[in-house]
C-alpha cells in the first residue's frame, strides 16, 4: 500500500482510470517507440493517465474512449536548474540571491498543485507506487495512445491518485486556468516540515547564489568573464562587487562614531563598547574606538558570533542610540544630539 497520503492502491485487474500511474514497461516502451519514441527516453520516468474515468469503463469487452491520454512525468531534480534560470536573474550560471524568494514560491505552488501557468503536477516519492523521488507530471506535454493497448496500460499500473488529486490533476489537464481545491500540505506539521526540507534542498541544487549586485556588476563587463571556469567567476565577481548597504552603513558608523568621541571620557568609551558588542558587531568597531580590549575582558556582556548580516546595521543604530539617549545624553548633549541626527547613518539604514 501507498505511504503518503495523495495516493491509493490499487488491485492488478482493476479497469483504468484518470490519474493512473504507469511504469516504464518493457510492453509500453516497446508501443511508444513506434509511435512516439521521445518518450522512451530515461529523463521520464513514468506516466499519468489523463482521459476521464468514465470514458475508461469496459462495457462489452471495449471502453468508450478510443484513444488514452497521457502524459509524462520526470524528476523535479532535472529541472531545477532550468527553473530557477527562468525565474532568477543570472549571471555566467551564478543566481541573484534576491531571486531566491521567486523561486520557492514557485517551488511552494508546484507542490501544493498551484502551478498552472507551467501546467505542472507535483509527485511526491512512494516507492509503492513506482515514484523514488520528488518529480512532475508535464501536463502540456501530451500522448496519445489506441485504446487497442489497453491491456499494456493496465500491466504497467504501479499505483493511482487519491480520488481528490486525480480530480485535480484531471481539471488542470483540460484547464491550466481553473482550480479545484486539494489538501495543501501546510496543514499539517509534519508535512510543513516536509516541504520547508524539500524547499531548501531544492533551492540548494538549483544552483549558485550570490547577490544581485555581484551579478550587475558583472553583467557591465561580460568580455572578462569569456570562457572563464566556474570556480573562477565567483571570486572574480566578488572583487569587482560594490559594497553593501551593511559594509558602507558600517564604515559611516565606524567614521561618526571615531569622530564625535575622539574626546570623550574613557568610561562612557567602555559603556559604548558593551553595547555595541552585545549587538554582535563589537569586533568591528573596537579598534576604530581606540578602546583598550583588556581593560573590557571583565565586562558582563559577552561577544556574539555575527549570524545575520543583515540586521547588523539595525542593531548598530539601535546600539548607538541607547548609549547616547543613556550616557552620552547626561555629559555631552552637544555630541549625543550630532549622532542621533548624522544624516549620513541615516541614509545609509534607510537604504539598508
Amino acid at each position: 500500500m501507498p505511504t503518503h497520503w495523495t495516493y491509493l492502491g490499487v488491485v492488478a485487474d482493476v479497469g483504468l482510470s484518470q490519474g493512473d500511474i504507469l511504469g516504464r514497461s518493457p510492453a509500453l516502451l516497446t508501443i511508444l517507440n513506434e509511435v512516439h519514441p521521445w518518450f522512451c527516453d530515461e529523463k521520464y520516468s513514468g506516466f499519468l493517465v489523463t482521459t476521464q474515468t468514465c470514458d475508461l469503463v469496459i462495457r462489452e469487452g471495449e471502453c468508450k474512449a478510443q484513444h488514452i491520454n497521457l502524459v509524462p512525468f520526470q524528476p523535479l531534480s532535472r529541472l531545477l536548474k532550468k527553473f530557477a534560470t527562468n525565474t532568477c536573474e543570472t549571471f555566467h550560471g551564478f543566481l541573484a540571491t534576491e531571486s531566491k524568494g521567486k523561486l520557492r514560491e514557485l517551488f511552494g505552488r508546484i507542490i501544493n498543485q498551484n502551478e498552472q501557468s507551467l501546467g505542472l503536477f507535483y509527485l511526491h516519492s512512494d516507492l509503492d507506487v513506482g515514484i523514488s523521488e520528488p518529480s512532475v507530471a508535464q501536463l502540456r506535454v501530451g500522448i496519445s495512445l489506441k485504446a487497442d493497448h489497453y491491456k499494456v496500460l493496465q500491466s504497467a499500473r504501479t499505483g493511482r491518485l487519491g480520488e481528490v488529486f486525480a480530480t485535480k490533476m484531471g481539471w488542470l489537464a483540460g484547464n491550466l486556468y481553473s482550480r479545484v481545491a486539494t489538501r495543501d500540505w501546510s496543514e499539517s506539521p509534519k508535512d510543513q516540515k516536509t516541504v520547508e526540507r524539500l524547499l531548501k534542498d531544492w533551492l540548494k541544487e538549483s544552483g549558485d547564489w550570490v547577490p544581485r549586485s555581484w551579478i550587475r556588476a558583472g553583467s557591465g563587463r561580460r568580455e572578462e568573464f569569456q570562457g572563464l571556469p566556474a570556480n573562477e567567476i565567483r571570486p572574480k565577481l566578488e572583487a569587482i562587487a560594490p559594497p553593501t548597504q551593511n559594509q558602507k552603513g558600517i564604515t559611516a558608523a565606524t567614521g561618526v562614531v571615531t569622530q564625535l568621541l575622539s574626546e570623550a571620557e574613557t568610561e562612557i568609551k567602555k559603556q559604548l563598547s558593551a553595547t555595541l558588542r552585545s549587538g554582535n558587531y563589537h569586533n568591528l568597531l573596537v579598534e576604530s574606538l581606540n578602546l583598550d580590549k583588556e581593560k573590557l575582558q571583565d565586562s558582563s556582556v559577552e561577544a556574539k558570533p555575527i549570524v545575520n548580516p543583515e540586521q547588523i546595521l539595525q542593531d548598530l543604530l539601535t546600539g548607538m542610540m541607547s548609549v547616547v539617549h543613556e550616557q552620552l545624553a547626561k555629559v555631552q548633549p552637544k555630541v549625543a544630539a550630532r549622532l542621533e541626527n548624522n544624516s549620513v547613518l541615516k541614509n545609509c539604514f534607510r537604504e539598508g
